[in-house]
């Protein structure tokens, strides 16, 4: 049952089903908006901000 099979073929399968999936994801809106490597970016921009906040345009930050 699962010794007879055409690689190529299966090959040929698997890429029209994803590309079946992307269109159908394309269409509903699901796809993200932004990249993997944008969101990354903005995560840990927001995190190193967190950890040290940048100066204000006015000079040092003053302590409360």
């Amino acid at each position: 049952m699962f010794g007879s099979f055409n690689p190529d073929e299966l090959a040929a399968v698997i890429a029209d089903k994803i590309t079946g999936y992307h269109r159908e994801a394309e269409l509903e809106g699901q796809l993200p908006k932004h990249t993997l490597r944008r969101r990354i970016a903005r995560l840990l921009r927001a995190w190193a901000e967190a950890l040290e906040p940048t100066q204000s345009p006015k000079g040092r930050l003053r302590e409360a």
